[in-house]
């Protein structure tokens, strides 16, 4: 199985997921786009150190093999898509600024984008099957996107590249 150069992408990300039903925090409140990126740099910071600690079990599943490996890969993206899951929903529940809602739609869509196709892989992943290329390269595009989309908007720890 070639499961890990995707587990390894997604610790690059700062962080994508959702579960795809809600935009409500984006009408509901409007931070200045000073305090959004503040409080969301903040949520990345969080997302980004729980999902550095997977890295030791990620090393240790490059290293086993067979049902082992399958088992800790499993592991690794239930774990991963949970945290991507909590940054999305606090991002989601900050608001966005007042004229910058459709930018930050635009963003949590790759999130909710990025978390469907990273369940469609842990799916994979669980019955012991290797997820199709197209479906990694499409989770891979997404984080890119999304961390591009957080890069351009002015976060400085959302979408840093480099983790």
């Amino acid at each position: 199985m070639r499961l890990f150069g995707t587990l390894v992408a997604a610790l690059v990300l700062a962080g994508c997921g959702g579960d795809g039903s809600s935009e409500e925090g984006i009408a509901d409140k409007q931070p200045t786009k000073k305090q959004y990126l503040a409080r969301g740099d903040a949520i990345c910071a969080d997302a980004q150190a729980e999902l550095a600690r997977l890295q030791p079990k990620i090393d240790q599943a490059r290293a086993a093999s067979g049902d082992e490996q399958i088992e800790l890969a499993t592991d690794i993206w239930r774990d991963q898509i949970e945290i991507l899951d909590s940054f999305s929903t606090e991002i989601k529940a900050l608001g966005a600024p007042a004229g910058d809602e459709d930018r930050v739609r635009e963003f949590t869509r790759s999130l909710d984008e990025g978390e469907e196709q990273g369940r469609e892989i842990l799916d994979h992943v669980e019955d012991g099957e290797e997820p199709p290329q197209d479906l990694v390269n499409d989770y891979a595009q997404a984080a890119y996107r999304g961390n591009a989309l957080a890069r351009a908007y002015g976060f400085k720890v959302c979408g840093k590249e480099g983790g």
